[in-house]
Formats: structure tokens, C-alpha cells, sequence
């Protein structure tokens, strides 16, 4: 039976224990060959993207978080966590040479004209580019990096939108982004160089088990024929950024989740959506970059319900010259046929006469004033289908004694102005 003797340094106050099986030793033959298995071990690692593209987003969401990347097959990248179906990703390697993101201009980033580099020089925040939006700055507000005084950043350009200012910089390594856990695969590189075959008894090794804490980490394989391999494998120490959620992060995305079109929200809907992003503006304990877009949302809400409001004002003023060009006209109507007819007006149902306690009339308004000309008995259907229109009548006029009222008996009624 063969045995293996494993010696590893600690690293980080961790020890890392690598078992070497008989198959993976003989693929030290080919130093480029790389093996591939499912996404699930402890990160960090480097992984492969196996979909044609896969976009890069701000956070672990499809709802939150908007893309500002976008990946493509075969392209390498750096697993540092898995959360809930997601991985989170360092922008390191070629995969993100061609990406950038947007840093507010002010005083905690100032451009050094001798290097043309963009130095931190207090703590501010890596905003990620909006690429559902046409990655525009205004619309563009989630962080996917803190940085730290100091550091230097590449610049593209200088940008301004209607609210701020912003640097354009090449995309850091110090950023990171999510995608779809199941669209990379993790892959195991072996190491660059053949392994070292020591022909040492494994007596003689077991002798000299101390190794030198600058030592590689070895992993020695004894068998029985007292053949022994010894594999040298470089120690990386990371540092994993710790994820933390901003002041008024939470509300801010859950507004977003729930944010429609604003030309199809009720005018309430409206009114709540506004109230909800002034008061998140307003709360100076919100993070500087959370209370700025929802000031911007605020913003574009007032002018909205604006507009809404100046619209409803012309609507009413468009409504009443209609309805003052309707009168005008039926007036004219009724100048032009009162040498012909008995009455002129327009013919309403009575709320007084409706039938019940009184008689059933129904009452002759003057087109231009609107006051009541006479009263007629409804004693033929077709007077009813005429409501609401211009007649004139011919007619005789009596005055009713009992009502008071004067009521014509109708011979003829002729539509003069027909209803909208």
C-alpha cells in the first residue's frame, strides 16, 4: 500500500493541506494543461466564462443591480465570493482592460498635470457606469469600490451631466462586480514548471521534515519502491474587500425595484414617489452618492407633476372656450331662426319637473345666457331622443296658472345645433 506524507506552510494563519493523487502527477508532463470543474469551492479562484456574454452587474440582483460590463466567452476572471446563486468578481486580468467607471469631481480627487493620473487624496467612492441608461453619469450612482487616499487612477476624460461633474478612469482592479454564478466555470491551473522528482529515501525525508518558513509549501509523495515526488506550489495571499451596504442603500433600492415609467404613474403615485425620495434627500445620514440620486429623482418628479399640472390648466382653458365658442354659436342660431320659429334653445330634462311630486317638462334654456325660455309636455318620444340640442318650435305658448310656468304645446321641432 502506498503512503503520502504532506508538508504545508501556514499561511496567513491558515494551513492549506494539497493532496496529490497518481493522475495528477502524471499530467506534470504538460505544464499547460488546465482541468475545469463546477463552481463551489472556496474562493477566491479563477474561473472561465462558458456563456457567449454575460453582463457584469452592481450588485447580486437583476432588479438593483444595473449592468456596466459585459464579458464574453472563453475570458478569464477572479471568483473572491458566492452569495445566493451569484459571484462576485474582481476587475483584474484583460477580461476588464477595455471598461472604466465614473469618480465624482472634487476635492478628494485631483488630476496630477505631470502624470496626467487622477490622485485620491481622501476617501471617495467608484461609481459604476449605467449601461441601461447609455451610461450616462446622472443615472449612474452605484458604488462597486471604496477608494482609499493615495491611489492613482488612469484618466479618459472629464464628463458633465445637468447635476455633476465626473472623472472618467480606466476601471480598477480594486473594483468588483456580480454575474450569474452559472455562467463561469472554475478552472485549476497547474503549476509552470515540471515538478521536481527527489530520489531521496523517504527515511531521509522524514529526518529532514523542518522546512524554512521562506520555503514553498512541498507536498511529498513516498511509495513503497522509495520513489518520492515533491511538487512546488506558489502561496498567494488575497485580501477580500468586505461588501458594505450605504446609508439609505436599502430604501434607495427598493424605490428603484418598484420604479415604473413616470408618464404612467397615477398622479397619487406620483405624489408618494415624491415624498419618498425628499425625504431620503433630505437626511443627511444618507450616503453623499445615494442622497444625490434621489435628489435627481426628486427633481425629475416636481417637473413631471409640473407639467401634469400646467397641461390640466390648458386642458380647462381649451374646455371653456369651447364650450364659450358653443354658446356663441348656438346664440347666432338662435338670432338667425327666431323669425321663424316660436322658440329658440337648447332642451334639457327638469331636475324640479321630473315627474315625481310635479309633472314631468322639460325646460328650453337660451343658447347664450343659459336661462330657462319655457316649458313643453314630453307627450311624443321623439322630443326625448332631442335632448341636449338646439331645437326651435313651432308652437302656441300658454301660461299655466297652477304652475306658474309658461309651456308651449308643440306643432313642429326642428334640430338646429345637433349634440357633441
Amino acid at each position: 500500500m502506498k503512503t503520502f506524507n504532506r508538508t504545508c506552510r501556514t499561511v496567513a494563519a491558515s494551513a492549506a493541506v494539497f493532496l496529490v493523487s497518481q493522475s495528477m502527477l502524471a499530467q506534470e508532463s504538460n505544464p499547460n494543461s488546465t482541468s475545469s470543474t463546477k463552481l463551489g469551492a472556496d474562493a477566491p479562484f479563477w474561473a472561465q466564462v462558458i456563456q457567449e456574454t454575460v453582463d457584469v452587474r452592481s450588485a447580486p440582483s437583476m432588479r438593483t443591480g444595473y449592468p456596466f460590463a459585459t464579458l464574453e466567452q472563453e475570458q478569464r476572471v477572479e471568483v473572491m465570493e458566492i452569495q445566493d446563486g451569484w459571484a462576485r468578481i474582481r476587475a483584474s486580468g484583460t477580461a476588464f482592460e477595455d471598461d472604466f467607471a465614473y469618480i465624482l469631481d472634487d476635492q478628494r480627487a485631483q488630476l496630477d498635470p505631470d502624470t496626467g493620473m487622477l490622485v485620491i487624496s481622501a476617501r471617495t467612492e467608484l461609481r459604476a457606469p449605467n449601461m441601461d441608461a447609455q451610461a450616462r453619469p446622472e443615472h449612474s450612482w452605484k458604488q462597486i469600490a471604496r477608494l482609499e487616499p493615495g491611489m492613482s487612477l488612469q484618466v479618459i476624460d472629464r464628463l458633465r451631466s445637468d447635476q455633476d461633474t465626473v472623472w472618467r478612469v480606466q476601471l480598477p482592479q480594486v473594483a468588483s462586480g456580480w454575474v450569474n454564478a452559472t455562467s463561469v466555470m472554475e478552472i485549476t491551473e497547474e503549476p509552470a514548471t515540471p515538478a521536481k522528482v527527489d530520489t531521496t529515501s523517504s527515511k531521509a525525508i522524514q529526518n529532514n521534515a523542518q522546512v524554512p518558513s521562506n520555503a514553498p509549501a512541498t507536498i511529498e509523495n513516498s511509495s513503497t519502491e522509495n520513489e518520492t515526488v515533491q511538487v512546488e506550489v506558489d502561496v498567494v495571499e488575497v485580501q477580500v474587500e468586505e461588501v458594505v451596504t450605504r446609508p439609505g442603500e436599502a430604501l434607495l433600492e427598493s424605490l428603484e425595484s418598484s420604479w415604473v415609467d413616470v408618464d404612467q404613474m397615477s398622479d397619487d403615485d406620483l405624489a408618494e414617489y415624491l415624498q419618498q425620495y425628499l425625504v431620503l434627500a433630505e437626511n443627511e445620514s444618507v450616503d453623499e452618492a445615494i442622497a444625490q440620486m434621489a435628489q435627481r429623482r426628486a427633481r425629475q418628479l416636481q417637473l413631471k407633476n409640473s407639467i401634469r399640472q400646467r397641461l390640466a390648466q390648458l386642458d380647462r382653458l381649451r374646455q371653456a372656450n369651447s364650450q364659450q365658442l358653443e354658446q356663441i354659436e348656438s346664440a347666432q342660431v338662435a338670432l338667425d331662426a327666431r323669425s321663424e320659429y316660436n322658440a329658440v334653445g337648447r332642451l334639457n330634462a327638469s331636475a324640479v319637473y321630473n315627474g315625481e311630486r310635479l309633472p314631468q317638462l322639460y325646460r328650453v334654456r337660451d343658447p347664450g345666457s343659459g336661462q330657462t325660455i319655457l316649458y313643453l309636455e314630453p307627450d311624443n318620444p321623439q322630443i326625448t331622443a332631442m335632448l341636449g340640442q338646439v331645437v326651435g318650435i313651432v308652437g302656441t305658448t300658454r301660461f299655466d296658472e297652477r304652475l306658474q310656468l309658461n309651456i308651449i304645446e308643440p306643432r313642429r321641432i326642428d334640430i338646429l345645433i345637433a349634440a357633441d
